[in-house]
This record gives structure tokens, C-alpha cells and sequence, in this order.
């Protein structure tokens, strides 16, 4: 009769071997996804923009979900993610990262990688990151509300072009407030102040991560 170290040696090759299988399987599907969406977003009428936005996002569901199962989806820690996404872009030594390290759960990793995402686009396009001289700070910290804790995350602006509150959102403001208030059931807020545009993130922290 097999020993119980055995038993669970199989176990943990099951496992294995079942979480192996299901990262090839996104990995395939977020290909597929990428390939519909090089040749689709190309016919007539489509800006290179919009093309570019969507890319990007697609990059940044991509690296977190490389990162989570390099971890074999036990977590994520919240400034390699961030990292991560700056690096195709060359933005290292203009956004600069500041907080403890935080392990985060596979949702909250998603969804902030996708918040982040759409603050990057915006401050490309718009705001800080799209003039020489500007740049961005992100500082976050995890501080205690009661019996609760709670991931506190600051994007701050500055040396960019004038900062203008748009009279409407768009996608990207849609897709943030979806993120942070509706899959993480967080607080969000923006400041469009003239001297740069600064993000203010809260969102609940369950004690494994999120």
C-alpha cells in the first residue's frame, strides 16, 4: 500500500500538471486574442490609436497573468506588476515606485494591472508622460481601518502640459472606475489639478492579499 508521502507527491504532481495546463490554455487564448485583434482592429476606419490602446491592454492582462503563473497563481507582488508594465515602454526612469512590498491575490492583481494600465495610457497621451520632462510618482502602503486592511495607492503627476478636467469620461475612465469600484470594491479618486493629474486608490485587503 502506498506510503502517505507518496499520496501526496501524486497529489502535488496532479497539481501541477493541472496548473501547467490551464496557464498553456490562457496563454494560447490571449494569443488567439492578440492575432483577431492585430488583423481586425487594421480594416478601414481604425485609428492607429485606438489600435495601440487596445494592444496595450491586452499586454498588460498578459504580463500579470505571466507573472501570477510564474507564482503558479499564489500571488502576485504589487511592484514587480507595476514594473512590468513600464518596461516595453522605456518608462522605468520616469515613473518612480515607492512602498513596502504587498502580496497580492490573483483578482487584485488583475484588476489593478488594469487600473494601472489605463493611468499609463491617459498620462502617454495626455498628461505627464507625454512631454520630456514629466514624470510620475506611485507610492502605496497598507494601513489598518478597523478590523480591515486596506491598500492605499497615490498617483501623482507633475512636469507635463497643463492638466484639464475633460468635460465627459471616456473608455479609459470607464474601465478604471470599473476596476478599482467594481471588481475590488474600492474607492477611487481624481484630482485634475493643473500642476499634474493625481490618482488616489483604496482598496479592501483580506489578510490572504485580496
Amino acid at each position: 500500500m502506498p506510503s502517505s508521502q507518496v499520496l501526496l507527491d501524486a497529489a502535488e504532481a496532479r497539481q501541477k500538471a493541472l496548473v501547467d495546463e490551464v496557464n498553456h490554455r490562457v496563454k494560447n487564448t490571449l494569443a488567439t486574442v492578440q492575432a483577431l485583434a492585430h488583423y481586425t482592429l487594421r480594416g478601414p476606419g481604425v485609428s492607429a490609436a485606438v489600435r495601440e490602446d487596445f494592444e496595450d491592454r491586452l499586454f498588460a492582462l498578459s504580463s500579470v497573468h505571466n507573472q501570477l503563473a510564474r507564482e503558479r497563481w499564489a500571488g502576485a507582488e504589487l511592484g514587480l506588476m507595476i514594473h512590468n508594465l513600464l518596461v516595453p515602454h522605456d518608462l522605468e526612469e520616469r515613473v518612480y515606485l515607492n512602498g513596502s512590498p504587498v502580496r497580492l491575490s490573483p483578482k487584485l492583481a488583475v484588476a489593478l494591472a488594469m487600473a494601472m494600465q489605463e493611468l499609463l495610457t491617459n498620462a502617454s497621451h495626455h498628461g505627464a508622460l507625454s512631454t520630456p520632462g514629466g514624470h510620475v510618482a506611485v507610492d502605496w502602503r497598507v494601513v489598518e481601518e478597523g478590523a480591515e486592511k486596506v491598500l492605499r495607492l497615490d498617483w501623482q503627476e507633475s512636469g507635463g502640459p497643463v492638466v484639464r478636467a475633460p468635460s465627459q469620461g471616456g473608455l479609459g475612465s470607464a474601465l478604471l472606475d470599473h476596476a478599482v469600484r467594481e471588481e475590488l470594491c474600492g474607492t477611487l479618486r481624481l484630482d485634475f489639478a493643473p500642476d499634474g493629474l493625481c490618482c488616489q486608490m483604496s482598496v479592501p485587503l483580506p489578510d490572504d492579499g485580496g
